[in-house]
């Protein structure tokens, strides 16, 4: 009896001794949860996923730290049914500022908060984001978007992209800017249309594009931020270059597009080399295959050269692709000004003449060899006018730029992001939610249709052989 009651009292005390430490492990992880949760998102949640859904870029950590105003992210959701990528996004921009301010609000809650912003109502997981100067309404359609693009055999397909971050530092610049850059695309040349596209993704910069008559407005307007020439087929008059020239002089911006089929433009040409940059009558090749698209030598995959407008290409490891380019060059010697190649071939580059018929497109002993230069970049270091000029009349096209994932585009907007000092406008890269495109050349797609059709079969059957062998002495 005496060591049942012993033996009770130990079965009492173990279960005490087990409820005690049951409830103090439940009390450290209900304190460790509450440490953990009040954490900055970025940290408690590490993100490895190979789009880095889950991280922010250097372009909106340095717009967002550097904010002076509040704004608030009013995410619109009916309570569970919150989509946790966009909440966690919100959740990391609070964290790099104590401007910014999400608020969560209810549809069933709170039934005429769209009506203040909106008379088509707002779907479940959009933003309103609002400061005290406007408001942007960023809806989930432009937070998760379906993109049509061009396979390596030139169809069409599509892919979903996440812009969560793209649409979100946007509408912060938009809300907080106290000046919106405005774009003149001049006309009256037959320069080339700029696709829907590109007009959309300007405008998610928050750049204002408006067409330029130079013939009827007498002068480049006054808010003008850069002045855009896209391939004009027909050379400027001595009036309008005067006219482009006091612009540029005055600090102002060009972005030009230069027409190979245009032989003869002395204005526009004039414009130019007032800040060192020019062209020559030829078009330039590409004979190492691994730079170019379709192992055609015209289509050119560019070396990238380091500059404020190629470093996030660089650092995104992205192409430009520059087909039927004509070669620039460059005169050091001009005037205050500083030239800076951003676009060039490989020293296997080589150029032939247009002023001759061209018989072949492989590199004959006449042709000259060497570095060319596809795209330049010039700034007059005494008045401030900056300039970047393109070679390639095809490099904005559509189909052009997404051959590369739109890389020709994101090249753009960097450069007049850059012109206009508008740091906000270096692209933001959408985040693709089908898989990333594997841009590789020629060369590339060859040598590995060699290794998976010839000698990876080879090896797999060695291998078998071996086996076989050894099996047998056995």
């Amino acid at each position: 009896m005496k060591n049942k009651n012993a033996f009770r009292k130990k079965l009492l005390h173990n279960g005490v001794y087990s409820i005690f430490l049951s409830l103090a492990v439940i009390a450290v992880l209900v304190v460790l949860n509450f440490l953990v949760s009040a954490l900055p998102a970025s940290i408690r949640s590490l993100d490895f996923s190979e789009q880095k859904m889950f991280s922010i870029s250097d372009q909106t950590k340095k717009l967002v730290r550097g904010l002076d105003e509040d704004v608030t992210l009013y995410f619109v959701v009916q309570s569970g049914k919150e989509d946790a990528v966009i909440e966690d996004l919100l959740a990391r921009y609070a964290d790099l500022s104590k401007h910014i301010k999400i608020q969560k609000i209810d549809p069933a809650v709170h039934p005429t908060f769209a009506s203040a912003y909106t008379s088509e109502g707002i779907g479940d997981n959009s933003i309103v984001v609002e400061s005290g100067k406007r408001f942007q309404l960023v809806f989930n359609d432009s937070i998760y978007v379906t993109k049509t693009g061009y396979d390596s055999e030139g169809n069409e397909v599509e892919a979903q992209d996440f812009e969560g971050e793209s649409a979100l530092t946007s509408a912060i610049d938009y809300v907080t800017n106290d000046a919106l850059s405005v774009i003149y695309c001049l006309n009256g040349h037959s320069e080339k249309a700029f696709s829907d596209r590109l007009r959309s993704y300007i405008a998610r910069e928050n750049m204002e594009m408006n067409d330029l008559s130079l013939v009827s407005t007498g002068e480049v307007p006054a808010d003008c931020g850069c002045l855009l020439i896209n391939a004009p087929e027909k050379d400027i008059s001595e009036k309008e270059k005067d006219l482009i020239l006091a612009y540029l002089n005055k600090g102002g911006t060009l972005f030009y597009i230069r027409n190979y089929m245009l032989a003869d433009c002395p204005n526009l040409d004039d414009v130019t080399g007032q800040f060192g940059i020019g062209f020559d009558s030829s078009m330039v090749f590409e004979g190492n295959a691994g730079f170019t698209y379709g192992n055609a030598p015209y289509q050119i995959l560019a070396n990238l050269k380091t500059h404020e407008v190629t470093q996030p290409l660089i650092d995104h490891r992205m192409y430009c692709i520059v087909p039927y380019a004509m070669r620039i060059v460059t005169d050091h010697g001009a005037a205050s000004c500083e030239v800076s190649p951003l676009l060039t071939t490989t020293a296997s580059g080589y150029v032939k003449s247009l002023e001759k018929e061209l018989k072949s497109m492989e590199r004959e002993p006449e042709d000259e060899k060497g570095t060319m230069i596809l795209a330049a970049a010039s700034q007059n270091t005494e008045n401030h006018g900056k300039m970047v000029v393109l070679s390639s009349m095809n490099f904005l096209d559509e189909e052009v730029s997404g051959i590369v994932s739109d890389g020709n585009y994101d090249f753009a907007i960097n450069a007049v992001g850059w012109m206009c000092e508008h740091e906000s406008s270096i692209a933001i890269h959408s985040k693709s939610l089908s898989g990333d495109a594997l841009n590789i050349s020629s060369s590339q797609a060859n040598g590995w249709g060699i290794v998976l059709t010839g000698v990876l079969p080879v090896l797999i059957i060695a291998a078998g052989v071996v086996i076989w062998i050894i099996r047998r002495r056995k």
